[in-house]
Formats: structure tokens, sequence, C-alpha cells
């Protein structure tokens, strides 16, 4: 409840202040600098591998990921980011090992597809591009590290098999925040009993002391611990950006990244990257019309 709380404090605060949207793009490149140096030294002077002080490869990758389009803005006002800019995107594709910023890649490519789709002339010259492109960058997210990409996909669809039963257990008002944690154990096997076929080395079970603490989807999170209840207003809140952001400006690149990355990751449970997508819903969202209006209410009467 706190990290919610505080993530929407960051967002509304992001949404009402213009001075944060001019703020975030000098304190990204600050940050992102920092963790570039994190990742220096584990490269070159520590033997524990490179994870910039993120403790996961894959969170490293879709912080950069995020983190890039608010690099580049700066990097227009100040040119020496640039060299922050590239770095950022050298270690996110080289030295991490994550497939995650070609899926922040794929979604910026699908948006652009969209933008145009209407435009014979575009479309004509745009979409055997796409199709070649798309074809490279899978091709690449298959090499880029040692495991194979199968493995990855099974992985994910043993998870959400398996919430299926935690969702059909309480649909409506699910098992509560956190609830994904404390119960998945339970059915952490019945995947093997739906489609055995799917599943012919069972993925995560082969280690025995692998443990599922996120659904490595954020709507499957939601549905599991929140219910249709928590599922449908979170969709409101979806459908609500997709009609008001802009999502080729910075902020909505971050947003159209990060919600790509929603539904292979967890972006929305780590802190860093929760900050930047709270931050960049604030920004994009700020000349939209407000849905709905909080006032606060004076708890102390002026002094006369």
């Amino acid at each position: 409840f706190i990290n919610i709380a505080s993530v929407l404090a960051i967002y509304l605060y992001a949404r009402n202040s213009p001075a944060v949207g001019r703020a975030v793009p000098v304190a990204v490149t600050i940050a992102v600098s920092v963790v570039i140096g994190f990742v220096f030294w584990e490269k070159f002077v520590s033997p524990i591998g490179i994870k910039g002080g993120f403790g996961n490869m894959n969170f490293l990758a879709e912080y950069l990921m995020l983190a890039f389009p608010f690099i580049a803005l700066f990097a227009f006002r100040f040119p020496l980011a640039w060299v922050i800019a590239g770095a950022a995107l050298i270690v996110m594709f080289s030295a991490t090992g994550s497939r995650m910023p070609y899926v922040g890649l794929l979604a910026v490519g699908v948006a652009l597809l969209w933008r145009h789709y209407r435009a014979r002339v575009t479309w004509s010259i745009a979409a055997p591009v796409a199709v070649l492109g798309l074809a490279a960058l899978l091709l690449l997210m298959a090499a880029s590290i040692d495991q194979p990409i199968w493995a990855s996909i099974s992985s994910r669809l043993e998870i959400w098999v398996n919430s299926a039963f935690l969702v059909i257990d309480r649909p409506l008002r699910g098992w509560g925040l956190g609830g994904f944690s404390y119960e998945y154990d339970r059915v952490q096997g019945m995947h093997l009993s739906v489609l055995p076929w799917l599943f012919p080395d069972p993925t995560i079970l082969r280690q025995t002391g692998s443990y599922v603490g996120s659904a490595h989807n954020e709507l499957v999170q939601v549905f599991v611990e929140t219910g249709l209840i928590g599922l449908f207003l979170s969709c409101l809140v979806v459908y609500q950006a997709i009609k008001t952001v802009s999502w080729l400006k910075p902020a909505g690149l971050v947003l159209l990244m990060g919600a790509a990355m929603s539904m292979v990751e967890f972006p929305l449970h780590n802190s860093s990257t929760a900050v930047l997508m709270a931050c960049a819903l604030g920004i994009a969202t700020r000349d939209a019309k407000p849905v709905f209006v909080i006032r606060l209410l004076r708890l102390v009467s002026p002094v006369p």
C-alpha cells in the first residue's frame, strides 16, 4: 500500500508541477551516470557480474531503456549528455544480456506503424521495411543471450497458466495486495496437468530453489490480487491514458516501452522503473482535462 501511495503521489506532483518536467531529464541523466559507473566497476574491477546495483540484469536493462528518452531530451539542450545516452545503449544491448530493450523497441516500432497506417504511400514503404526490421529484431532477441528464447516464453506461460487457478478461486476481489507471492506455491505445478505438451520440461520447477514472487505480467498480477474489480479499474486507467498521451513524445515513449515490458516483466513493482513511469505519466497528462478533481479540505482555519 505504501508503494502504491508513493507512486500515486509522484504522479500527482509531476502532473501539477511544471518544474518536474524540467527537472526529471536532468535528474535521470545524473542517476544513469551513477549506474554506468557501477557497471564499469562490475565489468573491470569486481567479479560479481554486471547488474548495475539492481541485483538483476533485466531490472538494469529496463531502467536504462525507460530512462533513455529523458536522457535524449536533456541531450538536445546539453550535448555532452549524448555520451551518457550512448553508454546506456551499449550497456543495455550488449552488457546486460537482457531481451527487455528489444521488447521496448518492438513497442516503438508498432506505434510508428500505427501512426502512419492511413497514409498509403507511407504504409507501402513502411510495411515491408517494418516486416524485415521486426524479423531482424526477433532474431537478435533469440541470439542475444545464451538462454533459449522458448525457455523465457514457456517460463512466463507457466506462471500465467498457474495464475488462472488463483483467479478461479477468487475471481471478484482477488487475494489482496501481495497475495500472489503468498498463494502461488499452491498452484505452481498445475500447468503440468493442463497443458503437458506445452511444457515438456517443467521450466521453473526444474530448479528446486526457484521462487516465483511476481506474475511477470502486471495485468495478471492485478487480476490475481484485486480480482475483476481491480482489473476493471486498471483497464479504465489504461484506456484514459491511451486517449490522452502523445505516445511518440519523450514521456509517452517511456510509458509505451514500460507498458510493453509490463506484459512480460514487472516494472511497476520495482521502485526505480515505477518512479520513471509515474513521472512520465504525470508529464504526459499535464495538459489533459482531469477525469475528476480532488480538493483537500482545510484542517486549520486561517488566522484573522
